[in-house]
């Protein structure tokens, strides 16, 4: 029973790999059955003209439409060909760019329409715009990605609904998406650091002149203490107090899973912005090995999305190349929805007792869970009911770890609130 369900299944992704080469859709076919029947059976079977003229009309209109559509196809093809289609794209997600590639809007066939879909790499919204009387083509990609190869399908279906095409158009193009530097308020970058042991990421590391030491040959004259001079007549000189104590950089890891693109620009906003210290220690689920390096930080956040479907399955090896110093400093970025993720963090909850955890979302919490009649109507309030309580799982279990659990909301920059955590999953605020 098991092989012949496996056979099944590697049948329907064949079919569904060459469903865009098949010119009619469902209800196109319908339609021809239902019209073929109509004029050739019941109709002439029942001597009855209506019937038998109204199945002529039907398969008139699904033939027109089928000439119609590979014609189109024929045309958008060979125009994709002639398109540039190679070059370099650096771009971040959410923002939206033009590629170059020019097609023709279809204005000559008013019973068409066209649409541009990616195969690779997914997650790509594509719009037409009309342009000097062409179609020009916009991405805006919503998830990282890294690629040297882009698949298109073109397809153009007719306003009816019977019949659609879509032929392939593959180019060799190097696509790079980034996450963009999530946005952190003063506020909040307060929150992260340890109490007053830095003001700012960037600035010196010294204090108030309070210390002293003996004179050295080079120190300055201005600093020499001359009253205790007087005293003891002991050259000593003030020096500035360490507001920092010795104490290695943080350790940072990417947890990759699903919906973590808002945790990905926070985790490049801690890399770029030195919040994890100048000699600090990052890595990303499919990384080989750790790093130092900024760029090299952003490329393992980048390629991390190969590693959603595994995600922390690299967190031990890093824990274990760690001394015990960073590791009391270890910043986790994690998803904020639950996955197989969790039970690897789980696993390594002993070797970071107390570490902090980070995650970002982009939906805004509400006053309460979306009630049963918008969940029941509208997709979208489905889809944020089931966003809230996988956050509130997410939160619940890394607590339940020992972790300090901070959530970021990327549009904004600010940390929610205990409150506005329980207004996202529906529960009420605890009262202190």
């Amino acid at each position: 029973m098991r092989r012949a369900w496996t056979y099944i299944k590697r049948a329907w992704r064949w079919l569904h790999s060459w469903r865009y080469l098949f010119p009619f859709t469902p209800l196109g076919l319908a339609v021809g059955l239902g019209g073929a029947y109509l004029a050739f059976s019941y109709g002439q079977q029942h001597v009855d003209r209506v019937v038998h003229s109204a199945g002529l009309v039907a398969l008139a209109i699904l033939a027109i439409s089928l000439l119609s559509v590979i014609l189109g196809a024929v045309v958008v093809w060979l125009a994709g060909r002639r398109a540039p289609l190679d070059g370099e794209f650096q771009l971040q997600t959410g923002g939206t760019v033009a590629t170059g590639v020019r097609l023709p809007c279809l204005r000559a066939w008013p019973l068409l329409h066209l649409k541009v879909l990616w195969e690779t790499p997914q997650d790509m919204e594509i719009t037409l715009r009309r342009h000097q009387g062409r179609c020009r083509e916009l991405v805006t990609p919503h998830s990282r990605c890294e690629v040297r190869e882009v698949r298109r399908r073109l397809l153009v279906s007719d306003i009816f609904g019977f019949c659609s095409l879509g032929p392939r158009l593959t180019a060799e193009q190097h696509l790079r998406v980034s996450p963009p530097a999530a946005r952190v308020t003063a506020h909040v970058l307060t929150r992260f650091l340890d109490g007053d042991a830095l003001s700012y990421p960037g600035g010196a590391a010294e204090g108030e002149m309070i210390e002293m030491r003996r004179y050295v040959h080079g120190d300055p004259l201005r600093h020499v203490l001359w009253k205790a001079y007087a005293r003891t007549r002991k050259l000593l000189v003030r020096t500035p107090e360490q507001a920092i104590n010795p104490r290695p950089s943080a350790a940072g890891y990417l947890v990759a899973g699903p919906g973590d693109e808002p945790t990905a620009s926070a985790a490049r906003f801690f890399v770029e912005g030195g919040l994890l210290g100048e000699d600090f220690v990052f890595s990303a689920d499919g990384a080989p090995r750790a790093t130092s390096d900024g760029a090299e930080a952003l490329e393992q956040i980048i390629l991390s999305v190969d590693s959603r479907h595994r995600g922390g399955h690299g967190l031990g090896r890093f824990l274990e190349d760690m001394d015990d110093a960073r590791r009391e400093n270890c910043v986790l970025f994690v998803p904020p929805r639950p996955g197989r993720w969790l039970d690897r963090v789980e696993l390594a909850a002993r070797r970071i007792p107390g570490a902090r955890v980070i995650t970002a979302i982009d939906e805004r919490p509400h006053g309460g869970r979306p009630g049963r009649l918008r969940r029941l109507l509208f997709s979208g309030g489905q889809d944020l009911a089931r966003a809230q309580r996988g956050l509130d799982e997410v939160c619940s279990r890394l607590e339940g770890l020992g972790f300090v659990v901070s959530v970021l909301h990327r549009p904004s920059g600010e940390l929610l609130s205990q409150a506005q955590l329980g207004a996202l999953s529906g529960r009420k605020p605890v009262k202190s």
